[in-house]
């Protein structure tokens, strides 16, 4: 049986996550895990930011057995026309802006002369691509028919000015900002596990006016995205893919 993390920032986002699927009968309690079909979940509540989410994936990949990651939680939408407050999208790509010499125009990576990362002879300079289908797929579940997909931001500091966050959405054409997802995705790559992030547009990036926050929506449009995944998990389809690789 295919034993999955099932990542969150805080428990607000993680209730927000399990809720749907757990009305809906798609996941039953099984002393602090969670089934569905032949998948368990295990949950795992990491903290806020990029350091917690990395002491948590390190943590937690280097004990082994561990078939995939799904992160969830909620996000900030640089775009409200694409991503409006209470949708949800997984990331197919996912950035960290953060690293690199800073010139006044944003973090050139390059200009460092060193990669972040090196895994399996590819140089990681702060985008990491991600294919949510595929990814699902690997776990034993299936991503639903027209999955929305998006580029994810993960940063230290929250957008406070849309000027602010227009740079970082023109600069690096992401859709979403986040504060750990870069973290897992790196984490998984390096410890090639499959790793799939469902988030929930929660608020709009760089706005700090009450109406463009809502994180009970956000969390769960995560959660509702989470059990259309989980719904699709088909008894067998892990081994069967094992048994074929």
């Amino acid at each position: 049986m295919p034993r999955l993390i099932l990542a969150a920032a805080t428990a607000m986002e993680m209730e927000g996550a399990i809720s749907p699927a757990l009305q809906s009968g798609t996941i039953v309690s099984d002393h602090g895990n969670f089934r569905v079909g032949e998948v368990l979940l295990t949950p795992l509540v990491t903290g806020v930011g990029l350091v917690n989410a990395s002491r948590k994936a390190g943590a937690v990949l280097a004990k082994g057995g561990v078939d995939g990651v799904i992160a969830v939680g909620v996000a900030g939408s640089y775009d409200l026309d694409k991503l409006p407050l209470g949708s949800a999208a997984a990331a197919c790509e996912e950035i960290w802006p953060e690293y690199g010499l800073e010139d006044g125009r944003g973090a050139d990576p390059r200009a460092l002369g060193f990669p972040l990362a090196e895994i399996s002879g590819k140089a990681i300079w702060g985008s990491i691509p991600l294919d949510p289908a595929a990814s699902a797929k690997s776990m034993g579940i299936n991503a639903p028919h027209g999955l929305a997909e998006a580029p994810c931001l993960s940063v230290s500091t929250v957008s406070a000015t849309r000027e602010k966050a227009v740079f970082l959405q023109q600069s690096h054409r992401a859709l979403l900002e986040n504060m750990e997802g870069f973290a897992w995705a790196l984490a998984c790559l390096e410890a090639t596990t499959p790793f799939l992030e469902l988030r929930g547009v929660s608020n709009l990036a760089g706005s700090r006016l009450e109406q463009h926050w809502r994180l009970g929506d956000g969390a769960a449009a995560a959660g509702r995205l989470l059990e259309k995944v989980l719904r699709s998990a088909c008894k067998g389809g892990y081994d069967q893919e094992k048994r074929e690789a």
